[in-house]
């Protein structure tokens, strides 16, 4: 480093692992099997940036030049114009393609990436019922929001600090054991907190800053046995891309993997790995447009499988060309000449007043519920929002997890001599009510309720993150051992408690055969006359309304494969499988709604009616059609083979 400057000496081996970080994400967001730990590259972004963001303050503190004001000029020129850029592309195109609620959240991202909130946003809209990631264009920018989250606290740390004349090396490294305390902590409680929330992922950013005062301060440590750090980063790195998939608990200790890796590598300079590998022109390339690359890659991906649905491989590659491509072109013609030349000042605050009206775009979109007055594809289509309190019983029959709910009186079947069919599961099951409901009128049984959120109808099985369900599960089996009904459906959205093949992120729990074999036994022994089990509901990767509204043709596909998602029928069959010599009765609605054309997505082959209302969950006419067509014909009770009822 000059003695007249703060900033560091430029490294090319440093953009070349920035090369290995975005490579290793676009890559894992197109072709996820192929690099299971892609998503571990933004963690080595976080290392980078840590390490060069310390060490400009630390050098700007320490030699007496250090400007808040200059720093965060920089931070703006950096930063804003390619962000400005994709933000707008975002809006332009999704007013094509996106649906007014679709559009509502894609406005209201924006302002959150404007304002660099997303982690937050994102962090309170996870949930059951929210959408999939693969349907947010601007889901990535949860990280660039905690990076730029650091730039405010650090800083002002640091300056504060310096102040008091304590040492960085141990504020620093006091500051990242918390953080990394809370990380440990959060992934063993809640998992999503610990992705998102910025005070569990600082520490990574912090390591970086460790390493950044070793640079300056100690440079005879850390070079000493560069080969072999650099290594032993490779080493770690590599472990993380193969080891880590979505399952895991992460960040977690896992972290610590592609983290510590990038330690070492950034800390080997000019050891032979780094040069060789990193240093090379094509790496370095990659990490010069590594940044707008971030930006671009997802919602190019996003967008592409919401027009197209399961892209082919070719168009996914081609995705990622084209990301390359416009990554090129953000660089070259709008991050270089704002960023390096004219009045820093000047246009930065030009910067700000556009970044200004993207947020109030943004902001008039979600005032505007999404413009939905917009046709996409030539149809004009609003999701029906769905009344969970009267088509679920939510808080009543329909319990949310909480170990303190407890179910109404009303969920009871009334004791009037007439035979009495008891549904118990999950939402998936709480979805089945309305059909049974319209059935139970017409062949004259009484119906009972028992449904939790997240909660599968099996006994003494854990759901780590639904602390209700063993509670909730203990009083549905009090009520059958008094009432004895006559049948017990029993529904679940399978998927959940699958270990091997979950919703495209960590299963809530693998739900062992025999605990489900257990349970269908106590209830025969229990005097209960029929037990049914539906299977998996046929289960997709975006809203079936939307889907139907983008491929329904009346009396021509009513069918569909589109974004059907394949684990949905893997379930089902693994459900038939252990049910299989239980004496329980199967029925699997993958067979009754889909066959080798497609799966229904609509209830009528002349104009949508949509079976599920979300990825899954059946509407009322869907679950009309659905106890219409699988249930009534011979699993339903009827009077005539009720047991007698005093």
């Amino acid at each position: 480093m000059s003695a007249n400057s703060i900033h560091p000496k430029y490294r090319s081996d440093i953009d070349g692992l920035r090369a290995v970080a975005i490579l290793s994400v676009i890559v894992f967001h197109a072709f996820p099997d192929s690099v299971p730990g892609g998503f571990t590259g933004v963690d080595i972004f976080f290392v980078i940036s840590g390490f060069l963001i310390s060490t400009i303050i630390f050098s700007g503190l320490e030699q007496g030049r250090f400007s808040l004001k200059d720093f965060y000029i920089r931070r703006v020129r950096r930063i804003f114009p390619a962000l400005i850029l994709v933000l707008v592309a975002c809006l332009g195109f999704g007013l094509f393609v996106l649906f007014a609620d679709e559009y509502k959240q894609l406005s209201t991202h924006t302002v959150a990436g404007a304002i660099f909130v997303q982690n937050f946003v994102l962090w309170r809209e996870s949930g059951y019922f929210d959408n999939v990631a693969e349907t947010k264009p601007l889901l990535h920018l949860w990280s660039l929001a905690i990076e730029e989250q650091f730039y405010i606290f650090w800083p002002l740390l640091l300056a504060a600090v310096w102040k008091r004349h304590w040492s960085f090396l141990r504020i620093t490294a006091l500051f990242a054991v918390g953080s990394f305390a809370l990380n440990v902590y959060l992934i063993r409680h809640n998992t999503t907190s610990a992705f998102y929330l910025p005070f569990s992922r600082f520490w990574e950013l912090m390591l970086g800053g460790v390493l950044a005062y070793m640079a300056l301060h100690r440079p005879d440590v850390i070079a000493r046995y560069r080969n072999t750090q650099s290594a032993l980063g490779f080493a770690l790195v590599v472990a993380g891309l193969v080891l880590l998939h979505r399952g895991r608990d992460f960040p977690g200790w896992w972290a610590l993997l592609p983290a510590v890796g990038a330690f070492f590598i950034i800390s080997a300079h000019g050891s032979w790995l780094n040069e060789k590998l990193l240093a090379n022109k094509p790496m370095v390339w990659v990490g010069l447009i590594s940044y707008p690359l971030y930006l671009w890659h997802w919602p190019i991906l996003t967008y592409l499988k919401i027009v197209e649905g399961d892209a082919s491989a070719v168009a996914r590659g081609m995705a990622l060309g084209l990301s390359v491509l416009l990554a090129w072109l953000s660089y070259r013609y709008v991050e270089k000449p704002i960023r390096f030349g004219g009045s820093p000042r000047a246009r930065a605050v030009a910067l700000l007043q556009v970044m200004g009206v993207v947020a109030g775009v943004g902001l008039l979109g979600v005032a505007a519920g999404g413009f939905p007055w917009r046709s996409v594809g030539g149809v004009q289509f609003t999701p029906k929002s769905y009344d969970l309190v009267t088509n679920y019983r939510l808080g009543k029959c329909f319990l949310g997890g909480a170990a303190h709910q407890k179910f109404d009186e009303i969920c009871d079947a009334r004791p009037d001599g007439r035979p009495v069919l008891v549904l118990w599961g999950d939402s998936y099951a709480a979805s089945l009510y309305q059909g049974l409901l319209k059935q139970s009128k017409i062949t004259r049984f009484n119906l009972a309720q028992y449904t939790t959120a997240g909660c599968p109808p099996v006994t003494d099985f854990e759901v780590e993150i639904r602390p209700g369900c063993l509670p909730a599960n203990a009083a549905v089996l009090t009520n059958l051992a008094g009432n004895k009904p006559d049948t017990v459906i029993l529904a679940a959205n399978w998927m959940l408690y699958d270990g091997k093949h979950d919703e495209g992120g960590k299963p809530w729990n693998v739900l062992p055969a025999q605990k489900l074999v257990n349970t269908i036994s106590k209830l025969r022994s229990m005097g209960v006359g029929k037990v049914i089990v539906v299977g998996q509901l046929p289960t997709f990767t975006q809203a079936q309304p939307k889907i139907g509204a983008r491929n329904f043709v009346p009396g021509v596909t009513a069918r569909t494969f589109r974004n059907f998602n394949d684990s949905s029928a893997v379930a089902d069959r693994r459900i038939r499988e252990m049910v299989q010599g239980s004496g329980a009765e199967f029925v699997s609605p993958i067979d009754t709604l889909c066959d080798s054309s497609g799966c229904l997505i609509s209830a009528s082959p002349n104009e949508l009616v949509p079976l599920a209302w979300d990825h899954g969950h059946l509407t009322t006419e869907g679950s009309a059609f659905f106890v219409e067509s699988a249930l009534a014909p011979r699993h339903l009770p009827f009077p005539g083979n009720s047991r007698s009822r005093q």
